[in-house]
This record gives structure tokens, C-alpha cells and sequence, in this order.
């Protein structure tokens, strides 16, 4: 008594019942016997239908579960992917791109909102640098050119070193409008960065075989060989006058540092959407360190001293990248320095 207990249940027969009770026995006021019990088999088949169902129900929530963590971090790459494509455009040359989601109010939207207060105020930096840069190139260039004539017509009136001074100084003054000048493209190429606006579909090929024979003469004069590849037309947009420059700079600054008996190789390839432009030359290269900062602003190899130029041709064709959305690299190769031009095709 007191304790539950189970037992089977049989018929009229003696057979069992297949039934098995659960049931507890008690004493009432010490006169009366009271037995309560409940058949157990509901319980346990119920149990036992939960034992079959509980691995595939686990397996269900486990996959929605990995379903629901897929989905999540696709969003959150999605979203990373967005901020690193306009890092990607600025790095290309696109200063105005902006970084995506910066309303939303969570850790990527406080990425977002971070880095485009950070690209304005750089924004505003460069401008003012710019407008700087301009403002007292365009105020120079004016009593430059004053001095230049007056200088010109003092070295008609002198006679002997005074005149020879004079012409001297006469040159000088070419060589400072010619870096006012230099300046000035720079910076009217690079206020319209990325922008798409005036480029249309040419031949790329054509362009750089026009500047090639252009320069021709001179290579032949300094007894080096031009080697343009020929091949099939290569449509980039562009604006002819710009990549004309761009080719320009490169052939010339390959020549400059290529010896007697050398040659320039100029090679133009188009893989999967893009083409590559290389120019190399047989030089001396540049130092390892010196690369990073090859097309800076009056950057110069030191083995570039005593050769004309004043170390903004390199800095032109990096502008003149950027205008395009172009990429541009240098390297060593095994006898002389190779620039690279990237980019896309014309559709």
C-alpha cells in the first residue's frame, strides 16, 4: 500500500488483456481500501511515436536552422561586398563613389556612415589642394611669361656671357611654364576622375600606332628599335587626345632610359573583357623602393639625373588612368622596367 505498482489486466478468459495498469492503493479512515489506477499503454506509445519523430523533427530544425544562417550571412556579405565595391571605385580613381546602407541602423550602416564622412572630408582636402595648386600656378604663369619676353628682349641687346646668361635664364624660365602647364593638365585631368562623360568607343590600337610613328624618327636616332605588336582593332572608351598623351608619355619615358642598340617593346592583349598595354625597355629599371611612388608628382628615378624632364610624365599617365578607370603598374623585369595599363574593353 502506499506505493504505486503495475499490473497486467486479463478476460474473462484468463488471456491477457494487453493492457498494464499503474495504480496506487490506499487505506481510507483504517476501514476502507481505495485502488486507483490508469492504463499505461496511451503514455508509452506516445512515447514511442515522439522516439520515431524526434531525429527527422532534429534534423528539420537543424536544417532551417543552417538555412537561416546562410541566408544571414549572405546578407551581411552582400552588404560587405557593397562597401568594399566603393572602396574598390575610390581606390580606381572615383572619388565621388559613397558607400552604400548608411541609413540603417546597425554596425554596417555605422561603417558606411564612417567611411563616407571620411571620403568627404578627403574630398574637401583634395579640393582645396587643388584649387590651391591651380589658383597660384594660374597667377605665375602670367608674370612668367612677362619675364620671359622681357628676358628675350634683353638677350637681343646684350653681347657676349651677358647674353649667353641671359639665354640661359631665358630657358629657365620655358622650363618653369613648362611644369605651370604640366600642373594645370594634372589637375583639369584628375577634377574629372571616373567620369564617363566624353569618352567614346576608338581603337586603341590605332591610337598607339599613330603615337609610335610619331616617335619613330627619334628611336632611330638614338639607335633604338620601336617594336609595336601588330594584331585585330582593340575598342576601348576614351578620349583620343588623352590616351594619345598617355602613349606618348610611355614610349617617350621608355626611350629616355633605353641604351643605344636597345629596343622598346610595346605589346596590347585583350583577355575576358579586359586589355592589357605594356611598354618595356631594356634601362636600368627602377630601385625596389621607388615604385610604390613612381607616379608621383616630381618622382625621379636616381638614375633619372641628368635626363630631361622634370618627373610629372609618369604623373600625367596616372592621371590619365584614372580618368578612364584604368590601372596602372610598374616592375622590374629581368633587364629594364615594364609599365602595365589595365582595363575594360569597349562593349
Amino acid at each position: 500500500f502506499d506505493q504505486p505498482f503495475e499490473f497486467a489486466l486479463y478476460d474473462g478468459l484468463g488471456n491477457p488483456a494487453g493492457v498494464t495498469v499503474r495504480a496506487r492503493a490506499v487505506v481510507l479512515n483504517g476501514a476502507f481500501n481505495l485502488l486507483i489506477g490508469r492504463a499505461i499503454e496511451p503514455r508509452m506509445a506516445l512515447a514511442r511515436e515522439f522516439e520515431k519523430a524526434l531525429p527527422p523533427l532534429a534534423a528539420g530544425i537543424g536544417l532551417l536552422g543552417l538555412a537561416a544562417a546562410l541566408a544571414i550571412g549572405r546578407t551581411m556579405l552582400r552588404r560587405l561586398e557593397a562597401i568594399n565595391a566603393a572602396a574598390r571605385a575610390v581606390e580606381a580613381g572615383d572619388l565621388e563613389m559613397r558607400a552604400p546602407g548608411a541609413a540603417r541602423a546597425d554596425e554596417f550602416g555605422d561603417l558606411a556612415r564612417h567611411m563616407n564622412r571620411m571620403l568627404d572630408r578627403i574630398g574637401v582636402l583634395l579640393a582645396t589642394t587643388r584649387l590651391a595648386g591651380d589658383h597660384i600656378a594660374h597667377e605665375l604663369r602670367t608674370p612668367m611669361t612677362r619675364l620671359r619676353a622681357r628676358l628675350e628682349q634683353a638677350a637681343g641687346l646684350a653681347e657676349g656671357p651677358a647674353r649667353e646668361r641671359i639665354a640661359d635664364a631665358v630657358e629657365d624660365t620655358r622650363s618653369l611654364s613648362a611644369i605651370y602647364d604640366a600642373l594645370l593638365d594634372i589637375s583639369r585631368i584628375e577634377s574629372r576622375s571616373g567620369d564617363a562623360g566624353g569618352l567614346e568607343p576608338l581603337d586603341l590600337r590605332a591610337v598607339i600606332g599613330e603615337v609610335t610613328e610619331l616617335y619613330a624618327p627619334f628611336a632611330e636616332d638614338r639607335g633604338v628599335r620601336l617594336d609595336p605588336a601588330p594584331g585585330a582593332p582593340l575598342m576601348v572608351r576614351g578620349d583620343r587626345v588623352l590616351l594619345q598623351r598617355l602613349a606618348a608619355n610611355l614610349i617617350d619615358n621608355a626611350l629616355k632610359f633605353s641604351p643605344e642598340g636597345g629596343a622598346v617593346m610595346i605589346r596590347l592583349s585583350q583577355r575576358a573583357g579586359r586589355f592589357s598595354l605594356s611598354v618595356a625597355d631594356e634601362g636600368p629599371g627602377m630601385p625596389a623602393g621607388f615604385i610604390a611612388r613612381a607616379f608621383d608628382r616630381f618622382s625621379r628615378a636616381p638614375q633619372a639625373e641628368g635626363k630631361d624632364g622634370f618627373g610629372l610624365g609618369l604623373a600625367i599617365v596616372k592621371a590619365i588612368a584614372a580618368r578612364h578607370r584604368f590601372e596602372i603598374s610598374a616592375r622590374n623585369a629581368a633587364a629594364g622596367l615594364i609599365i602595365e595599363v589595365t582595363g575594360e574593353v569597349a562593349g
